[in-house]
């Protein structure tokens, strides 16, 4: 939680005990990272609406804390609504510079801007959790496998052998359909 993404593989056997087989956590790879990519594609649309450039958009809303905490509040309201529903989701500003605007973004949008978002670190935020779950359920499969069993660095291969039972995820960044596929 707090920005992170977290790993871990566990074993439970016959007699319902767990053993944890390997866990991995990536830094900065988390709900803030999708928010402010939604952020980026409101400014973009609120720029395309009152026809200005989107960093005088984006410097405006520094500028003025109120109202860019009203697009942060709804933006997080965008986010939460994305994770339940395929509905477009719109986000009014009451006062951007004297007017009132009002945007939308289709459940196609938002879904875009999840998939191609940065973590703080410049990688793809979908890109890294998966190389991050990879590289967990890899390990875990090498530090278990039986004698004589060749280690592997292919995942394609330890879901073949049928290293993996189930999945299980949990946090608010689980609730998203493009994370959970």
């Amino acid at each position: 939680g707090g920005g992170t993404f977290d790993v871990c593989v566990v074993e439970v056997d016959e007699k319902q005990e767990i053993s944890m087989l390997s866990a991995g956590s990536h830094p900065l790879a988390g709900g803030s990272d999708i928010e402010q990519s939604i952020l980026n594609l409101a400014g973009k649309k609120i720029a395309e609406e009152v026809e200005i450039e989107t960093d005088l958009v984006m410097k405006y809303l520094e500028d003025e804390p109120v109202v860019q905490g009203s697009l942060e509040s709804q933006v997080r309201v965008v986010v939460a609504g994305h994770s339940v529903n395929a509905d477009n989701q719109e986000i009014k500003l009451n006062d951007f510079r004297g007017r009132t605007v009002s945007i939308k973004m289709s459940y196609d949008e938002i879904a875009a801007s999840v998939e191609a978002t940065q973590t703080t670190e410049g990688g793809n935020l979908i890109d890294d959790v998966m190389e991050e779950f990879q590289h967990c359920v890899m390990k875990s499969r090498n530090n278990v496998r039986d004698s004589g069993t060749e280690m592997t660095t292919q995942f394609q291969k330890v879901i073949e052998e049928g290293f993996i039972d189930r999945v299980v995820l949990i946090g608010g960044g689980s609730r998203f359909p493009e994370i959970k596929r």
